[in-house]
């Protein structure tokens, strides 16, 4: 694609940690810089911690086009398009672009940097969930019946608490930012915010995403206190066992003894 005239082209990486001097810093769910490159138009496609952004100054009106190229920039027809005054964006994972007036420009960016950051925490945890669901079908008969094999995978399973409520703390984390652009930003970021938070569904994925951790801290909450009190059975088991096998041993011991004496 032969970029518009009075065009820029960058991306924004998401690094974790301190560093080079960023666009924007994020406290959640861990330190992370947002950092602006310049880029190529044959670059390859960002990864999953980035995205391309193609800003174009003037208003829409200025741009008679400016639609039409910013969707083909996005490169993907279930973008979306938020519509301000003076100003339209259009967003997608990996990608988005700007036509904006220059006094506007600077408050869209970052809006649309916080936006796609959370929006992909919140994408990458939703991946993460639907990878793992094979998971815990095949743990689900731990919840009801724990076999002597099972007994050998408590770390296994314990892992996969873990695991669960490292996701349920990452959401926690980012749940209010990914409602609430921040206030610092004004009001035109907080317009562009609610637009691409409404279009994105980030409420309702949130809900979704809400109810599946509810699933998964369940079956494995469940699942270990089975593993525990199988194996506290079976140790209480053992030891019954061994005192049975002590009092057999001590009563043959007197019976050996009674005939001995009996014999002399």
């Amino acid at each position: 694609m032969t970029l518009p005239d009075r065009s820029e082209l960058s991306r924004i990486t998401f690094k974790r940690g301190a560093g080079e001097p960023a666009l924007m810093t994020f406290a959640h769910p861990a330190t992370t810089r947002a950092v602006r490159m310049p880029l190529e138009p044959d670059s390859p496609p960002a990864g999953h911690d980035a995205f391309d952004l193609l800003t174009l100054e003037g208003t829409p009106k200025d741009h008679p086009t400016a639609r039409a190229d910013l969707h083909a920039w996005a490169g993907d027809a279930t973008a979306i398009t938020a519509t301000l005054p003076g100003a339209q964006i259009v967003w997608r994972p990996g990608r988005a672009s700007i036509v904006a007036a220059p006094d506007r420009m600077e408050p869209l960016q970052l809006a649309l940097v916080e936006f796609a950051f959370f929006e992909g925490e919140l994408r990458q945890l939703e991946g993460e969930i639907d990878a793992v669901w094979p998971e815990l079908e095949a743990d689900t008969t731990l919840v009801y019946d724990v076999r002597a094999k099972d007994l050998e995978r408590g770390a296994e399973i314990g892992a996969r608490v873990e695991r669960t409520l490292q996701r349920r703390i990452r959401f926690a984390r980012i749940e209010t930012p990914l409602l609430q652009t921040r206030p610092s930003l004004g009001s035109l970021a907080q317009d562009l915010g609610e637009r691409l938070r409404d279009k994105a569904r980030i409420e309702s994925r949130m809900e979704t995403l809400d109810g599946h951790l509810e699933v998964f801290e369940h079956v494995y909450e469940m699942a270990s206190q089975r593993i525990g009190e199988t194996r506290a059975s079976r140790k209480e088991q053992n030891l019954e066992w061994l005192i049975v096998v002590l009092l057999a041993a001590e009563v043959l011991m007197l019976l050996l003894d009674l005939l001995w004496t009996l014999e002399v």
